[in-house]
């Protein structure tokens, strides 16, 4: 007898914990850590430890949704810790617009937003090369995870469809 397979939007969200979730978790804090290397001050230095809170804090998110994935078929939360912060709130007005939101989503675009941010300030200013040697092979490693994940899922998504 063997074993069934993983439906495929089970290998889909699995992928998404794996290349989205892990690399952006990273990008935060190996951002937080370099800084307060990069710009001294108290202010740099809170910012930078806050980043890095956060980025564990979606770390442990990411591995735990990712184990209860393998083991129960779905996840524990939302996929990120804004995501679950704003859950908390429910559905809600935006002040000045008719339409609702769904606050797990918008927890989740600010912290695309923040993680695509981080890269582009990196990239951007050039601040890689002032990263220590192990920070910078992980930094590059997260960024080419997260840009192969990113075309493996919409490739795995438009194949779904196409049934």
């Amino acid at each position: 007898m063997t074993a069934p397979k993983d439906p495929p939007r089970k290998r889909i969200a699995l992928i998404g914990f794996i290349t989205i979730g892990l690399p952006f978790a990273g990008f935060k804090i190996l951002f937080g850590w370099a800084m307060p290397q990069l710009w001294p001050g108290n202010m740099t230095q809170i910012a930078g430890v806050a980043l890095i809170a956060l980025g564990i804090a979606d770390l442990g998110v990411n591995l735990l949704n990712s184990f209860s994935y393998i083991l129960r078929g779905r996840a524990l939360m939302q996929v990120c810790v804004l995501a679950n912060l704003f859950h908390l709130f429910g559905r809600k007005e935006i002040a000045g617009h008719e339409h609702r939101i769904r606050s797990a989503d918008f927890g989740t675009a600010l912290d695309v937003m923040l993680s695509f941010t981080l890269v582009a300030l990196a990239v951007g200013l050039n601040l890689l090369p002032r990263f220590g040697e192990t920070e910078r092979q992980i930094w590059n490693t997260g960024v080419v995870i997260n840009v192969l994940g990113a075309g493996i899922s919409r490739i795995m998504v438009s194949v779904l469809r196409a049934d």
